[in-house]
């Protein structure tokens, strides 16, 4: 009896149910035959409503009606466009408030590819290079500031600007929490999520060329800092500032150059002569002048193979030096440097190819390179680096010749004039037997400490600074050759 019961309520469950999907057929057919107006789709929802609330907890028995149903379903989800973007369809789900489950009320358009759309791949490869380049540039600054040793708030700044950039742009294009934030972003400045792709890709061209500024600005600003604690005296930060900026521009002959000074102020001569050695083959005067300028008085530490020229150091020191004077004459007439730099870097070479040929004891022709840095010196009315020391160094060449009423002078003029740039020409000075000169001397440009001091005005109140007498000239060995 129960099974009978059972079988008949599962034939008139069946019966109903076959109704409904006969109904939900009956409207999809006509939203099919049709131009589809709300009225068909809110008619076809409820008929797939209807079915719904038909479908038994156990269907097991009920699979021809399924069979049909799953393909009027696969039907109805070919027209999820128009149903999505039916007017009303928000309206029809508030007021009959269908249940998550409801699938048929949860249609969205399909997402609009468009030609940009298309182009997201290249966008995004191209995002991914120009991230790449950020990232080697972040790299390279990175490691030229741990070289130095110490790094100040505007290299960390810059660095911190980048990184957080590069985060960001990097994020919203690989992570789906990045590309949330930049959608966000996007939206506050007013701009669709269709062009996610091309903003974030120009948001990474403008983070390189952040990136290019910051690696091309901060070497120049790090050797501005380096040469002026270099000017100052403060040989620990200008060491600091100038491997810094050499790591950053390698190429950069100035550079190099001003390195060089700083470790030959600090006695380092293996490490001044490398650093001179790299720009020599440019053909720099300077570089002639600097190399030979050390290579003077040099005892040990430069490797043979920074110098190919064969003599004594003072005769290498001549043959760097005239090599330099014959590059800065020729740009001189060409007129490829200004005349105030010209005439600069004369004196410079003049000066201390009168200091080697000292060494070589050609008194004479020392005097005369002498003369000739002095007649340049002139033109510079303020007192510079290395200025005023051929008045020094004329005092023994004078003294060699027999000429000690001149020497009297070079003494004055070098006590009032000179302004010794390194500690060898310092030392010089010393060890020629003025020591009571050299300690009248500006030496701001050596040591730090006394940066606020007017020095040649201060020491010439002092007692030992004052014009020597003729015996402190007496017993110099003098030239007798006239060399």
């Amino acid at each position: 009896m129960s099974e009978a019961i059972t079988s008949k309520t599962t034939t008139s469950s069946e019966s109903h149910l076959e109704k409904a999907i006969q109904h939900y057929k009956a409207k999809l057919d006509r939203l099919e035959s049709s131009k589809v107006t709300e009225t068909s789709i809110y008619e076809v929802l409820l008929a797939r409503d209807a079915v719904e609330n038909l479908l038994p907890e156990r269907f097991e028995e009920l699979e021809s009606c399924l069979v049909e149903l799953v393909e009027l379903d696969l039907r109805l989800k070919s027209h999820r466009d128009a149903i999505a973007t039916t007017p009303n369809l928000e309206n029809w789900k508030t007021i009959l408030n269908p249940p998550e489950t409801a699938w048929w009320w949860q249609f969205t358009p399909t997402p609009l590819i468009t030609t940009w759309d298309k182009l997201d791949e290249l966008w995004n490869t191209m995002t991914l290079v120009c991230l790449t380049v950020v990232g080697s540039l972040m790299l390279n600054i990175t490691s030229a500031m741990s070289a130095g040793g110490a790094v100040q708030w505007p290299q960390t700044l810059m660095t911190l600007l980048q990184g957080t950039g590069l985060a960001l742009v990097a994020g919203g294009t690989f992570t789906s929490a990045g590309q949330t934030k930049v959608e966000e972003l996007l939206e506050k400045m007013n701009i669709t999520p269709e062009l996610g792709a091309e903003a974030t890709l120009g948001m990474a061209i403008s983070l390189v060329l952040v990136s290019v500024g910051i690696y091309n600005v901060l070497p120049k600003y790090l050797f501005y800092l380096g040469t002026q604690n270099y000017n100052e005296g403060n040989l620990s930060q200008a060491l600091i500032k100038l491997t810094q900026a050499t790591e950053m521009q390698p190429d950069n002959p100035e550079m190099h150059i001003a390195l060089g000074k700083v470790y030959e102020s600090l006695d380092n001569t293996p490490k001044a002569m490398a650093e001179y050695a790299t720009v020599l083959p440019s053909g720099s005067p300077e570089a002639f002048n600097a190399a030979g300028r050390l290579q003077i008085n040099a005892v040990q530490g430069i490797p043979s193979s920074l110098l190919v020229i064969s003599g004594t150091n003072p005769e290498k020191a001549e043959a760097l030096l005239r090599l330099g004077l014959q590059r800065a004459y020729i740009k001189e007439e060409l007129g490829l440097v200004e005349e105030e730099e010209s005439v600069d870097m004369r004196y410079r070479l003049r000066t201390n190819l009168g200091w080697a040929l000292l060494e070589q004891e050609r008194y004479e022709d020392a005097r005369q390179e002498l003369l000739g840095a002095i007649e340049f010196n002139k033109q510079f009315p303020d007192k510079r680096l290395g200025s005023g020391m051929a008045q020094c160094f004329l005092i023994k060449a004078n003294l060699a010749l027999g000429n000690k009423t001149e020497a009297m002078k070079n003494w004055s003029a070098c006590l009032r004039e000179s302004h010794p740039e390194f500690l060898s020409e310092y030392e010089w000075v010393i060890d020629n037997g003025y020591s009571h000169l050299a300690t009248c001397l500006d030496t701001n440009s050596i040591v730090v400490g006394l940066e606020q001091v007017n020095i040649p005005e201060l020491v010439s109140k002092l007692k030992v600074c004052q014009q020597p007498s003729e015996s402190l000239f007496e017993n110099r060995p003098t030239s007798t050759t006239g060399e």
